[in-house]
């Protein structure tokens, strides 16, 4: 996988020491569920959904926001420091959205209420645009280098939960 991602280590612990640095602890978050991996443009994200299908398994191709994700649950989940990831999300480029190919932010399911965890930390900047989504709402928080977004359910429980009932996050 590190062929593909690079150097996915070096950017889970970037993300993991912006967390510290924010003063969000890890005993608040039960799971890094994700990290994402952007790519600039749709022959791209179409080449690499057969590469990826080697070392993980697809599950689900959803349209969101106007654009297709693509969902993996890799067959090695990632090991960095005290997480296991267990998915990868690849999404085709977003018209008007140019994206550098590479990492771009990991998803963290909170212990407890996301209202709460908010709550906790209502210092920091949080983006709650996300809010109003049907399934699984979330915050972001991010700066030049670190982003990240938090919610209640792992991406792949909320995948199969997407497929089974035909609707897009």
């Amino acid at each position: 996988m590190k062929d593909i991602l690079g150097d996915y280590e070096g950017f889970i612990r970037t993300l993991t020491e912006g967390l510290k640095a924010r003063g969000i602890a890890r005993d608040e978050i039960s799971m890094m569920d994700h990290i994402c991996y952007r790519v600039e443009t749709l022959e791209r994200y179409q080449a690499l959904l057969p590469v990826l299908s080697a070392d993980a398994r697809l599950l689900g191709e959803n349209e969101v926001n106007g654009r297709m994700i693509a969902t993996f649950e890799l067959n090695d989940y990632l090991q960095v420091d005290s997480w296991t990831i267990p998915y990868l999300e690849l999404p085709a480029p977003k018209e008007g959205s140019p994206f550098s190919e590479g990492l771009e932010h990991a998803e963290l399911v909170v212990i407890g209420s996301l209202e709460r965890f908010i709550d906790r930390h209502s210092d920091l900047p949080f983006s709650l645009k996300g809010m109003d989504k049907t399934i699984n709402p979330e915050a972001g928080l991010k700066d030049g280098v670190f982003s990240v977004k938090f919610h209640e359910q792992q991406l792949g429980a909320v995948v199969r939960i997407e497929n089974k009932v035909g609707m897009s996050s």
